[in-house]
């Protein structure tokens, strides 16, 4: 009876936690891995095991959150969630921490403890948000609404979790993109790092932990990759965090040291065949590549729509172990990446010379090192602690800290850190100086709470000078005084630490910093300071260098009439648009239905939306003509109303033009045209038509068509294009033969035009031109007259060839 009631109660338990509206199956499977591999029922797995290892059941909830703010429920050892459905939202109960922060569990209002109440918080929504309601209407929906407020088993409050989480996930997948507030979709992170993941947290990880928090899902790479081919193309070897997977890629050829060598072409086709494994098991459709080393420049560039991101952390010359030829890799690095982003002043310096950079310095976990930790001072000893933390390499200045323990004895010297690389000799023989090697990441705010005062003792050379060191903000965020050589990161610090300019200044201002060591008033203003920088603003300053660095995409979108298909098409640019620097003009051709209004409407608070109502209808040349004028973008996409965007289009569509700048023109594939665009694919909506086009994209990554003609139902073009070949051609009025007119006149100023095979756009083909009836024929033997005599007979399009003229991206300049 034990084992059937236990049943009956796991049923339970997966039913509460399926209807609760908290729980996201997409997010659970993409966030564990594990789950998925194992085709193991999310729900389930939840339910009896995942929330027991911390796992979240969806961003919303923040199970290890909800066990140690109620340790009641942990007592219990019940689901967290399943408490938070049965008892916890009753009882006003919190589902995380970032929703105590916004006031509470329910931002919406009170929970609902009687059907009376819940039938006003649904009038409330309904008048509230009235558009929305209409869009979401549905019979099913009116159905179970009318049930539910007629009787039902479930309680009032948990049935107005769900309905507000309905209203809420339409706003959020509706929120705008590129300006007015948080991305609904955001690319995969790559980080091919200058460090392994476990060798010591620096600031790799910290910038892969918080993208994480931020959205993103990062991919940190090892630095070695695999060698030996044991069937699979790459290995997920650990999920550190939620949304963070350390992974390892398989590369043909022989191992390679990354400091040392250059990329060769084996290597980077081994690499790029088990990244583009990786994407395609991962469900990547779009990416952003930050390399740590130039080394992994040639790798990056070759990832099919990614942009390269080069985190310029160090003087590379400066180190003894890197290769002369890194100097003219980090050079291609700096030239050749979409954004370069640098940690310090002078490193800000060197690469403005060549091109324009941002300083994203180093942080700190501010609530890791503000908390006191209990650690005993080695020995046990009462002296007072001057203390350094961090490596202990060929840039520390040995003679300079021996120096400063045989003049303090009085003071104990403690260094914590691997002393590879450095000649710690001289120290060993020194009774006050204790060299505690390298300790754990988690051990080290305890070690940082028991020094009195702190160093950073660097000799100033090229190396150093180029550094903005991490600890300082480590230090300070513990509020404890510190004392630095004169590096230029750190002399711009001089109200916070003291500076030793020459080696005398050093060794006094330690003696000063020791008489501050009790001043609480110092120490809490060192907080305040460190308290503003924390890896989570660097985080978000260095996503904000990344969108600022990719070129301003423009996409008109010419609407005549059809508002069904201009609402479609504008929800599928929402939806499935991850490239975060883009405008989206609609230029309404004098429609006769409610598209001007709608769109109106629709673009109230998105200032990267603009509407353009012409008086009459001028036509698809014309019309488009106005938008292009309109355009602030390097990159113009002409889109037509009755299109649906699949997701990542727009990225891979424009990315052959930035590599390649031969080529004038780019176009997506499609289920509908009449020209070699066209691929043979088959869906039943435009859920299905995300789905199915993602399978061919898979198989398809990085691959071109060149052809003659791309049709402009859909199409890129580089505004150095326009301005070199001119607009549209205002001759064909209504439409047809402006493409065909168009590609003619780029192909002619000595320019290749693309069908790009990663990029999808679903068309329903010609929904302005049936308006018209006869009058198309008409219209289309006019314009047709017009090309020939321009450009003589027209050549009839055609479909793709069996024989596939399909190539790889790999024809691109690297």
């Amino acid at each position: 009876m034990s084992l059937i009631r236990k049943k009956i109660t796991d049923h339970r338990i997966c039913r509460t936690i399926r209807r609760s509206g908290l729980f996201d199956r997409e997010y659970y499977l993409r966030n564990n891995l594990d789950v998925a591999r194992n085709c193991v029922d999310p729900v389930r797995h939840y339910a009896l095991y995942g929330w027991r290892e911390g796992r979240n059941p969806s961003a919303r909830f923040d199970t290890r959150w909800y066990l140690d703010r109620y340790p009641d429920v942990a007592q219990q050892q019940m689901n967290p969630l399943y408490h938070y459905c049965r008892f916890g939202c009753q009882e006003g109960r919190m589902l995380s921490e970032e929703a105590g922060v916004n006031g509470g569990s329910h931002p919406s209002g009170a929970i609902a403890n009687t059907r009376w109440a819940l039938f006003t918080y649904l009038l409330g929504m309904i008048i509230k948000h009235p558009l929305t309601t209409l869009k979401l209407l549905s019979m099913r929906r009116l159905k179970f609404m009318m049930l539910t407020l007629r009787g039902s088993h479930e309680e009032p409050s948990r049935l107005q979790v769900r309905y507000r989480d309905i209203y809420e996930n339409y706003t959020r997948r509706t929120a705008v993109i590129g300006g007015a507030g948080p991305h609904a979709q955001r690319s995969d992170i790559f980080i091919f790092p200058i460090i392994d993941w476990h060798f010591r947290i620096q600031r790799p990880q910290h910038l892969a932990m918080h993208l994480a928090r931020l959205g993103y899902r990062v991919f940190y790479f090892t630095t070695v990759p695999k060698l030996h081919d044991d069937g699979q193309p790459f290995e997920i070897i650990e999920q550190v965090q939620d949304r963070v997977f350390l992974c390892k890629l398989y590369a043909d050829g022989t191992e390679q040291n990354i400091y040392r060598d250059t990329m060769t072409e084996a290597v980077t086709a081994g690499y790029r065949k088990s990244i583009l494994a990786l994407m395609n098991a991962m469900g990547t459709k779009s990416s952003v590549s930050i390399i740590h080393l130039p080394y992994w420049l040639p790798l990056a560039k070759s990832i099919p729509g990614s942009q390269v991101v080069y985190d310029c952390m160090d003087h590379h010359e400066g180190f003894h172990g890197d290769s002369a030829e890194m100097s003219s890799v980090e050079m291609q690095a700096v030239q050749e990446s979409e954004a370069v982003i640098t940690t310090s002043e002078y490193l800000y310096r060197n690469v403005s010379r060549w091109r324009p950079t941002t300083i994203v310095r180093n942080g700190t976990e501010f609530e890791k090192f503000a908390q006191p930790h209990g650690h005993s001072r080695p020995g046990g000893r009462k002296q007072q602690v001057v203390g350094y933390m961090g490596a202990i390499s060929e840039w520390f200045d040995v003679e300079l800290v021996a120096k400063a323990a045989s003049r303090y004895p009085q003071y104990t010297f403690v260094l914590v850190g691997s002393t590879a690389g450095c000649d710690t000799g001289p120290l060993k023989t020194i009774p006050n100086v204790k060299l505690v090697g390298e300790v754990p990441y988690g051990e080290v705010a305890g070690r940082l709470h028991d020094f009195d005062i702190t160093i950073i003792p660097f000799k100033i050379n090229e190396l150093t000078k180029a550094t903005n060191p991490v600890k300082v903000y480590e230090y300070l965020s513990a509020g404890k005084p510190v004392v630095a050589t004169a590096m230029p990161e750190l002399c711009l610090l001089t109200e916070h630490i003291h500076i030793g300019h020459s080696r005398e200044e050093f060794l006094d201002k330690i003696g000063l910093a020791m008489k501050e060591c009790g001043d609480l008033k110092l120490a809490e203003r060192r907080r305040d300071w460190a308290r503003t920088q924390d890896w989570a603003v660097r985080a978000r300053a260095f996503e904000k260098a990344i969108e600022q660095s990719m070129p301003r995409v423009s996409i008109v979108i010419l609407a005549y009439n059809n508002l069904e298909f201009t609402r479609n098409c504008l929800d599928s640019i929402e939806r499935n648009t991850y490239y975060p620097n883009y405008e989206v003009i609609v230029v309404d051709n004098a429609s006769q239905d409610d598209t001007a209004e709608y769109v109106a409407e629709y673009i109230a608070g998105r200032p990267n939306y603009t509407l353009i109502c012409n008086r009459e209808n001028l036509g698809f040349s014309a019309g488009n003509n106005v938008g292009i004028r309109k355009a602030t973008g390097e990159y113009i996409v002409l889109l037509n109303n009755d299109t649906y965007a699949a997701p990542g289009w727009l990225q891979n569509l424009i990315w052959p033009l930035m590599r390649d700048k031969t080529i004038g023109l780019a176009g997506p594939i499609t289920n509908n045209i009449g020209n070699e665009a066209k691929i043979n694919i088959a869906y039943r909506d435009m859920r299905e038509m995300e789905a199915e086009s993602f399978k061919y994209i898979q198989a398809h990554r990085g691959q071109l068509l060149w052809l003659e003609t791309v049709a402009f139902f859909c199409v890129a073009i580089p505004r150095r294009i326009i301005e070199e070949v001119g607009e549209l051609d205002e001759q064909f009025r209504m439409g047809f033969f402006e493409d065909d007119d168009y590609c003619r006149r780029v192909r002619l100023a000595g320019y290749r035009i693309v069908v790009v095979e990663d990029s999808f756009v679903h068309h329903h083909l010609s929904a302005s031109f049936n308006q018209l009836g006869q009058e198309r024929q008409r219209i289309f033997e006019d314009n047709r007259r017009i090309y020939e005599k321009k450009w003589g007979r027209w050549q009839r399009h055609v479909y793709r060839e069996e024989s596939d003229r399909v190539q790889s991206e790999s024809s691109l300049p690297r």
